[in-house]
């Protein structure tokens, strides 16, 4: 457009509204662009979820697991996170945060997400508190014919996501503290919790569930393990004072013959 003059004008006495115009207009595409581009990497954020199933794995595989299956990085000092301890976890399409709130349960160890990174740190009561000395045992897990157990499950008990197997000889090795209780559970044996007291060496004996039964029973080989055979029995070592309730079971009568 031309005015009388032959000059344009587009950019002549307008020029400075013109650029008031374009200026705004610029404005507003970045403010769009800023208000979408948080939205989409929020709705992206959420969309992801970590699905683990591990045993016994050392923490620091499994926090490499986490970042394969997200774009996060942890990021720690080597006195705050003992990348050695082992821990379970198993957890289905959850996210990051209730990963991790499940990962560092009962441990001392915080965690914050920061852009893209896990900080994880300390409590600010476990960094104040008075260190307390670690101690790794070693023991031995055996039947009661005193042969290994192998792939027996030993875990912290105030600490559950810490613990570990015995190997092939049925020997273990745990860094614990000197205070705390372990707990031994095994398919088809009597689940056993053990103080460490300080000790360094922990051996301990399993007892099969059949096993408990014979201990505090007996029973003749042919004969089922059922209640009237053990009162048949307690009967013939001379207790006598066991009266039989038709429909109903057994009860203690008032006298005590004990033979």
């Amino acid at each position: 457009m031309y005015n009388k003059n032959g000059k344009i004008g587009l950019f002549k006495a307008d020029n400075g509204g013109l650029f008031h115009l374009f200026r705004i207009t610029f404005l507003f595409l970045l403010a769009t662009i800023g208000f979408i581009r948080p939205v989409s990497a929020q709705t992206a954020e959420a969309a992801k979820t970590i699905t683990l199933n591990v045993q016994n794995r050392p923490i620091k595989e499994v926090l490499t697991l986490i970042e394969r299956q997200s774009d996060y990085i942890f990021v720690y000092y080597d006195n705050i996170l003992d990348i050695h301890c082992k821990v379970t976890l198993k957890v289905t399409n959850q996210p990051i945060s209730a990963v991790l709130k499940q990962l560092f349960a009962g441990t001392d160890n915080t965690w914050k997400l920061s852009g893209r990174q896990i900080v994880i740190g300390r409590s600010v009561a476990a960094a104040a508190a008075t260190p307390r000395k670690i101690t790794r045992i070693t023991g031995v897990v055996r039947d009661q014919n005193n042969d290994p157990l192998i792939g027996v499950t030993i875990r912290i008990k105030a600490r559950p996501n810490i613990g570990t197997a015995t190997d092939i000889n049925g020997k273990y090795l745990l860094d614990v503290y000197p205070d705390e209780v372990l707990e031994f559970s095994y398919v088809g044996y009597k689940s056993q919790d053990v103080s460490v007291a300080g000790q360094e060496i922990v051996d301990v004996v399993m007892l099969q569930n059949d096993a408990i039964l014979d201990a505090v029973w007996g029973y003749d080989e042919g004969e089922t393990r059922t209640v009237d055979n053990h009162i048949a029995r307690l009967r013939k070592l001379g207790v006598h004072n066991i009266e039989t309730v038709f429909g109903v079971g057994y009860k203690l009568g008032k006298s005590e013959v004990l033979k």
